[in-house]
């Protein structure tokens, strides 16, 4: 109630100087023909929420990412700008998900349509995935000495089950789905044909997208395309020469290479875009918006990832928030806990029934990151998100070999039959496997209903696409997993449907970060050996930490595709 006295004595002060601000809005940024974007190499929804303090320190920018809905911003103003010519979009060594990539191209393209130049100038060269990215500029500039490297794409998966042996160790594996294949890179020797299958359809996917990409490019078809895999590497002058670049340059180059003043080639997005929203009054009370939970990394109870206590809370003040007219799950997580996701899916049921809910997939939204997402009013996917993986995973760890190796000998006293069901010094019995896979089965059975029920499907229709099965984007768009391919564009084109809003209002509304409240103190630090594999590999610290049989996993496989 404070607030708005606060707000309209602040306009009043602020009108004194709208003669200033006009001055700025008219001539600064300079009237440069070009924008300039710099993209930080890491790519999200909404920006990082980084504390105020570390913005300070040396490495800040390591802490940044680049948000899509700033670009978003950036690239509609910019389309309606007569002043400028288009967009220098600087490229760095891209380290974003597959996902995010689309859905930037995807932004990039209708800039492009907008009647707006593109030029991408990449003074490190790049891999597949700044190609990829750059492809859609009418100029693609790049350093002298720069290199390029075009291997393909391909996924390689390393199986440690001989080398468990070796020391004494088995991992026993649970899994409802014959595509379940999670734990398999740790109890297994050799790649599955179920696994093989999948990722061969996936990868096939990849490889579509990106030959579509390249192929784009004036002076490029289908042949001089895989005349480039073939190549693999590709010095600068060689990549003029194929017609992958258009010129050769360095930064201080770039004004003479976009015919353009050298003073004032370009203005930076920072300042462009702050300028343009530069308001001469705020507004006397908080504006309608959209909600974002960011559901990213490992599903797990509590601390690091997509943890199951922050996100509940978050779903709860979104539904809570009259200002919030829909919600976004921002979902790029492999899944992991089966009950941490069904309460997360429970949250995500009740919002729902009081406002839309849209699921935008990033890179990866498969098994419980696909789970939470079933009741959302319509899911949103890139065409190379990994999606699905619809199964159940447990595990046990067998350690008698070991302990018989080194001569351990173990003593049990039961009070029960199966109280020492989890024990590592010896082998499952063939009853307690029957007790665990009957486990699983109740647990895949109300994951199917769950999707089943979420997405207007019978229980039959779910299962047959289910298994544990990962599908590309675009498959599982097919199979009706996901409703549109696209990125925010589609997110906001369903919330002006669901809201009877023009897409003008929603394209309007800010998105805004989900408010998660006070947090109960951190949990313990994880076990020794869980906290090494962390450094080494968070892929395998997860699985280490899912095999001790106590919770039921909705995971996907950590082998599959992580194309460069």
């Amino acid at each position: 109630m404070i607030l708005l006295p606060l707000r309209a004595l602040e306009n009043l002060l602020r009108l004194l100087f709208a003669p200033l601000w006009l001055l700025r809005r008219r001539f600064v940024p300079l009237p440069a023909p070009w924008v300039r974007l710099e993209l930080n190499g890491r790519l999200a929804l909404l920006p990082a929420s980084v504390p105020f303090w570390r913005k300070w320190l040396p490495n800040a920018s390591r802490f940044e990412r680049d948000s899509l809905e700033e670009i978003d911003a950036l690239l509609r103003r910019l389309a309606r700008d007569r002043r400028r010519r288009g967009l220098l979009l600087e490229i760095p060594r891209l380290h974003a998900g597959w996902g995010n990539l689309a859905a930037l191209r995807a932004q990039l393209v209708t800039l492009k349509s907008a009647g707006k130049a593109i030029v991408a100038h990449l003074p490190e060269g790049g891999g597949m995935r700044e190609l990829y990215l750059a492809s859609v500029a009418g100029r693609v500039i790049t350093s002298p000495q720069a290199s390029f490297e075009l291997p393909g794409i391909g996924a390689t998966s390393r199986y440690l089950g001989a080398a468990f042996a070796k020391v004494g160790l088995k991992v026993e594996p649970f899994a409802q789905g014959r595509y379940k294949t999670a734990v398999e890179s740790l109890a297994s020797e050799q790649m599955s044909e179920s696994q093989r299958e999948q990722l061969e359809a996936l990868l096939e996917a990849f490889d579509l997208e990106l030959r579509r990409a390249l192929s784009e490019r004036e002076a490029l078809d289908e042949s001089s395309v895989e005349a480039l895999f073939e190549a693999a590497l590709v010095s600068a002058q060689e990549a003029k020469e194929r017609s992958l670049v258009d010129a050769l340059g360095y930064e201080d180059e770039l004004p003479t290479l976009l015919d353009a003043d050298p003073k004032r080639a370009s203005v930076s997005a920072e300042l462009y875009l702050e300028v343009a929203r530069a308001p001469l009054f705020r507004p006397l009370r908080r504006r309608r918006h959209l909600a974002v939970v960011e559901i990213h990394g490992a599903i797990t109870r509590e601390g690091r990832g997509a943890s199951q206590v922050r996100l509940v809370r978050q779903l709860r003040a979104a539904r809570a928030d009259k200002r919030a007219l829909g919600v976004i799950l921002d979902i790029d997580s492999p899944g992991g806990s089966a009950l941490a996701s069904d309460l997360i899916h429970r949250e995500v049921l009740r919002l729902a029934e009081k406002k839309p809910v849209v699921a935008l997939f990033g890179a990866v939204a498969a098994s419980g990151g696909y789970y939470v997402a079933a009741p959302a009013h319509a899911i949103v996917a890139a065409a190379t998100t990994i999606t699905g993986s619809i199964g159940v995973i447990s595990a046990r760890l067998d350690a008698s070999a070991l302990l018989e190796r080194l001569g351990v000998r173990s003593h049990t006293l039961r009070r029960a039959p199966h109280s020492d069901l989890l024990d590592p010094s010896r082998p499952s019995t063939e009853a307690e496997r029957a007790l665990m896979d009957r486990e699983l089965h109740v647990a895949y059975e109300g994951f199917v209903r769950r999707v089943a029920d979420g997405r207007g499907l019978s229980f039959d229709q779910v299962h047959e696409l289910a298994q544990g099965r990962v599908w590309s984007g675009v498959d599982a768009h097919a199979h009706g997993l996901v409703d549109h391919l696209g990125g925010l564009a589609e997110v906001r084109q369903v919330f002006a449907e669901r809201l009877g809003l023009s897409l003008e209002r929603v394209r309007a509304l800010r998105l805004v970060r989900a408010k998660a409240g006070r947090h109960r103190p951190p949990p313990a630090p994880p076990p020794k050996v869980e906290a090494l594999l962390r450094e080494l590999s968070p892929e395998l610290a997860d699985l280490y930490s899912l095999s001790s049989g106590r919770d039921r996993v909705l995971y996907y496989d950590p082998a599959l595709p992580r194309v460069s």
